[in-house]
Formats: C-alpha cells, structure tokens, sequence
C-alpha cells in the first residue's frame, strides 16, 4: 500500500522520500504529499504521520491517525472544491 503513495523514476522502481533529501528528492516529496491531499483519502493522508502524531488544525487538536482520518473525512465532506498547491522553494 504504501508503494502507491511513493513517485516512481525511470532510473528507480520506487524513491523513499525520506531524509536526508537532494533536490530532487524533494521536489517528488512535495509532489507526492500534494497528491496524496488532493485524493481526499484520508486513510492514504494519514500514512504520512506516525501512529502517535499530534495535529493542529486552527482550533482543532487531534492525537494519532485515527483522530486525522476522521478529522479529514469530516473536512472534505464539507471542502467539496478544495484543492491544495505545493510548491518547492
């Protein structure tokens, strides 16, 4: 499952986008975690953080993949239109 979240090169069958970063690495980070917002799949979002990750979303707080997941379920549900941009700098 996880293989699907990760940008494919010709040179690589999968790249792990993981520190330390080159350039191009992380440029297909920022593409991969911009993909993977923009499928509004919280279960495949929520791989990017630990099983304990604390979040903050303006005033919501939430503890673990469990509480991100419904937290983006919740979000999209109303967010029909919303698309994120990421970019390198």
């Amino acid at each position: 499952m996880l293989s699907r979240c990760l940008p494919r090169l010709a040179t690589h069958p999968v790249v792990a986008l993981v520190p330390p970063f080159t350039e191009q690495t992380a440029r297909l980070k920022v593409e991969a975690a911009e993909a993977a917002w923009n499928s509004r799949d919280p279960e495949r979002c929520a791989l990017a953080y630990t099983e304990d990750s604390c979040w903050r979303n303006r005033d919501h707080f939430l503890k673990g993949r469990a509480e991100i997941v419904r937290f983006l379920q919740e979000k999209w549900a109303k967010e029909k239109d919303y698309v994120l941009k990421k970019h390198y700098f």
